[in-house]
């Protein structure tokens, strides 16, 4: 199944320029001419093409900013690093136009549907005002765009043609040259153009105008320039306004971890540590940046791990000073290991669950508030575990014992009756295996013991001892699954 998707950015001058355009009067100027304002800005009269001397009359409070023309060009290409998280085939095709072939795809998404609502999601979770558009052809997705119907989503060409015919002929990049023309014999949408006779437009347009028409139909191959992601991951974002509160950078760094993913999935690796950078206003006083350091229990590449773990961790953080801009490090990657795809669920993966859960308890709770049981190299039950905090700074040693264990050793061993010549536990105990003798702690608490596993009459099994020591004494010191 062929599939494009489409995604128009129709704000973008605002959002390269300052992301808080949505809640301030913003106009961008080019040779003291406005290029584009925010809606606020617009409200009060403002008006692209004016020229800059009238904002201040109209509007007051309205902030003008000169153009900087890479601002555009490189926050379009911020975007399709990020979704570069769907597919590698990611192409800029026009100023403010991102085209994803997201064919391959599909299947490892859950289909087109949830696929395109992963894509609007994102975008949305990052702070973007877009337009979507899907079809099996990237052209005919691009041509959607414009659709003045409701109906922006198609994967059947038979259905496609049906959509792009009310679709102005202003649109086919083509077409420009000849819309005079095309306008004074009636032919102002792509359904009178696809229905002209095919010989005689040739001998008054361009063969590229029909080539461009072709494509979009699927009738011939596209060739597009994919995006590449460069080889280092550096990237930094200015707030513009300054912010007190650390809850507040997460809107902001949102940004820069979707960008981030995206570089990890086109090179196909994954970190275990992040660092996020704040830098601080230089005035009154020179402060460097505040580092926040986030680290992992198991290397990740998804976005929403990342943040719900940043957001953990602005909470719990007081800023020094206000912060002007922010920027992520990665100093360490790691090749990212592959999953199977298998029938049955397999009992890794839902292990791989757990680091995250304990990243986010650590964030809520400190970093000394999570401990791990770690084995000591000691024949006595009681004494071959510690606990240390999660994730062990040392090796673990070796486990000696090589005998059967019992998944549940009490804290303190219990005194068994003896009937019968039996050690009794509910019901007289029968001996299924030992002994195992145990002699060690010479230099601490000795021990001389004979460990058997017993069973009762009900299928129970425990793990029992008697003392050598203590007249022969028995003692239950655990009790199997």
């Amino acid at each position: 199944m062929l599939c494009w998707i489409s995604i128009k950015l129709p704000h973008l001058q605002l959002d390269a320029h300052n992301p808080n355009w949505p809640t301030q009067a913003i106009a961008i100027i080019d040779r003291d001419v406005v290029l584009s304002c925010s809606p606020l800005a617009s409200a009060a009269g403002v008006r692209t093409g004016m020229r800059v001397g009238g904002v201040p009359t109209l509007c007051a409070d309205c902030k003008i900013i000169p153009l900087d023309p890479m601002a555009a060009p490189r926050l379009l290409e911020q975007v399709g690093i990020s979704l570069m998280q769907y597919t590698p085939e990611v192409s800029l095709t026009g100023p403010d136009t991102i085209t994803l072939h997201v064919s391959a795809s599909l299947r490892l998404f859950g289909g087109p549907l949830r696929l395109y609502k992963a894509i609007r999601s994102l975008l949305k979770r990052s702070g973007y005002k877009s337009r979507h558009s899907m079809a099996p052809t990237a052209t005919g997705s691009l041509l959607l765009l414009h659709s003045p119907g409701r109906q922006h989503r198609t994967l059947s060409f038979k259905r496609l043609g049906r959509l792009l015919a009310p679709i102005s002929c202003e649109h086919l990049q083509r077409a420009q040259a000849h819309l005079p023309w095309l306008s004074a014999i009636g032919c102002t949408n792509l359904g009178a153009l696809a229905a002209l006779p095919r010989a005689a437009l040739l001998r008054r347009t361009s063969p590229l105008l029909l080539s461009e028409l072709d494509q979009a139909l699927g009738k011939e191959p596209e060739h597009l320039a994919f995006l590449e992601a460069a080889d280092t991951f550096n990237t930094r974002i200015e707030l513009y306004d300054s912010v007190e509160h650390a809850s507040a950078i997460q809107y902001r760094a949102q940004r820069l971890i979707e960008q981030l993913c995206g570089w990890l999935q086109a090179h196909q690796l994954s970190i275990n540590q992040l660092s996020l950078y704040l830098e601080h206003e230089r005035a009154p006083h020179l402060l460097s940046p505040s580092l926040l350091e986030l680290k992992l229990g198991s290397p990740s590449w998804c976005p929403v791990v990342l943040a719900r773990l940043l957001q953990e961790h602005l909470n719990h953080y007081t800023l020094p000073a206000p912060v002007i801009a922010i920027s992520l490090q990665v100093n360490y990657f790691q090749a990212r290991e592959t999953q199977s795809q298998s029938l049955f669920p397999d009992p890794v993966g839902a292990m791989a669950e757990l680091p995250p859960l304990l990243d986010l308890l650590k964030a809520r709770l400190g970093e000394n508030a999570i401990f791990e049981a770690a084995p000591l190299a000691d024949y006595r039950p009681e004494h071959a575990n510690r606990w240390l905090s999660h994730p062990k700074q040392e090796n673990a040693a070796a486990l000696l014992p090589t005998g059967p264990r019992p998944f549940w050793l009490l804290p303190k061993p219990l005194p068994l009756t003896v009937r019968q010549h039996r050690p009794f536990y509910t019901s007289p105990l029968y001996m299924i295996s030992g002994p195992e003798r145990l002699e060690d702690g010479w230099w601490d608490s000795p021990i001389a013991r004979d460990y058997f596993i017993a069973e009762a009459k009900d299928g129970s099994r425990y793990w029992i001892y008697q003392d050598l020591k203590d007249k022969g004494e028995w003692y239950l010191h655990g009790l199997f699954a």
